[in-house]
């Protein structure tokens, strides 16, 4: 006499709350080296667009952390290139702009300066600090064909905060982020 046993397991798969998702993110955030082509398209009021590529290459090691961006369109600024070194608390910023072949340091002031005619700073280039931000779970989106959980993040301290809140379209399976748009402070939807 044989006897088969087939044992079926059926599992719901457990929803992730915001704060989940957003620890897997860092989890994966931060590879030792990673390398990302990025596209930046600026919206003006108008609803005029412009775009501006560029690669960065980032390399993370416990608290030290070296990032290095390289321009390539519009060609009007291909060439420009910045580092960041940061290790623990302290980030020093260095900049090669196209259009001028000194090397530039982006002093602690500058820091909240707008970058590249974006209204993005050089203080965005840092990587980002768990516990300043709040996150809530908006729903789940494609992007791109990509499942994707989409995050609000608001930071906890507005005073400090270059953006009122941002809206992260996370991949459901690889943790990283595929999609953010940023929204400005003065944004009230």
């Amino acid at each position: 006499l044989v006897v088969t046993w087939l044992g079926i397991g059926l599992t719901a798969e457990k929803e992730l709350t915001a704060d989940q998702v957003m620890d897997r993110v860092r989890e994966n955030r931060y590879p030792e080296t990673s390398r990302s082509e990025i596209k930046m398209t600026l919206i003006d009021p108008d609803g005029g667009r412009l775009v501006k590529e560029f690669v960065m290459y980032r390399k993370v090691k416990d608290d030290d952390a070296k990032t290095f961006i390289v321009f390539r369109d519009p060609p009007s600024i291909r060439g420009t290139r910045f580092l960041v070194l940061q290790k623990g608390d302290e980030e020093d910023t260095f900049a090669k702009f196209a259009e001028n072949p000194t090397i530039q340091r982006i002093g602690e002031s500058q820091r909240t300066d707008r970058f590249m005619g974006s209204d993005f700073t050089y203080g965005d280039l840092e990587i980002e600090k768990e516990g300043e931000n709040n996150f809530e779970k908006l729903g789940q989106q494609k992007y791109n064909e990509i499942p994707c959980y989409v995050i609000k993040s608001t930071p906890k301290d507005l005073k400090k905060a270059q953006y009122s809140h941002l809206k992260l379209w996370i991949d459901k399976e690889k943790f990283v982020s595929r999609f953010t748009e940023f929204y400005s402070v003065s944004y009230t939807h």
